[in-house]
């Protein structure tokens, strides 16, 4: 397939309505690929604890049932890189590289066995926090599939964005965040300047208001995120995306 109809066929995740829509279309348009098996995992964070897991794909069930049950997530070779990096890897890049470890290499052993032979895996960072993955692999291992796995790269990283965008649409992922808890752009200013260090005497001189202004405002703003001191609300305003570093 070539870029450009694999470009104009991405423009169909735009009016994905349902999570069974997204499975057909990844599963469709990998296939055209010569992938066998994808998976697309994404962790939204709840708070600095906990995470929503989303998953889509379309892994043996076996391979399902095993990997929990042997707790691999810590110790899954891909993750570990994803989770440090942006660009899309194949596995066995992946297997040879300094994360390299004796478990590691016995969750890409098992996969093989399940038929998870060569792969790619796609890192997916956002400026809210959220860490996803996709991850597709073929059942052959030949010099002929590993140069179509290379030659797939780009298309699986243009892939990976276009899957977040439904998610993250289907979801309703970004409704769970700033666009509920709202805070006027005095509030979000306040924290900010909370979050670089500054006291509340130091923001009232930045934005020329009175320091007693300033703690009214970090007091409704903890008020809005549901905290009981400054440092919560900061650290919840970031956790939600609701407050970020300033863009250039």
């Amino acid at each position: 397939m070539d870029i450009a109809s694999y470009y104009t066929y991405l423009q169909k995740f735009s009016s994905i309505s349902n999570v069974e829509g997204i499975h057909d279309a990844c599963a469709s348009l990998l296939q055209e690929l010569g992938f066998v098996n994808f998976a697309y995992v994404l962790r939204v964070p709840t708070s600095f604890s906990n995470c929503q897991i989303i998953l889509i794909d379309n892994y043996p069930l076996e391979w399902h049932e095993h990997y929990f049950e042997q707790h691999y997530l810590s110790a899954d070779p891909t993750i570990t890189y994803c989770s440090q990096n942006i660009l899309p890897r194949t596995w066995s890049d992946i297997n040879q590289s300094s994360i390299h470890t004796e478990v590691g290499q016995k969750i890409m052993n098992e996969a093989t066995d399940v038929g998870l032979k060569l792969g790619i895996s796609m890192p997916v960072h956002t400026p809210g926090g959220q860490f996803g993955i996709l991850s597709c692999s073929i059942d052959k291992d030949n010099a002929q599939s590993a140069n179509d796995v290379i030659h797939a790269l780009p298309y699986v990283q243009l892939l990976a964005s276009h899957i977040h965008e439904a998610v993250d649409r289907v979801f309703g992922l970004n409704k769970q965040g700033a666009k509920v808890i709202e805070l006027t752009p005095r509030e979000k200013e306040c924290l900010l300047w909370t979050a670089d260090g500054k006291t509340a005497w130091e923001t009232s001189v930045i934005l020329n208001i009175s320091e007693r202004t300033v703690n009214y405002h970090l007091s409704n703003s903890a008020n809005k995120l549901n905290v009981s001191n400054r440092q919560h609300a900061v650290a919840k305003a970031v956790l939600l995306g609701v407050i970020s570093p300033q863009p250039i």
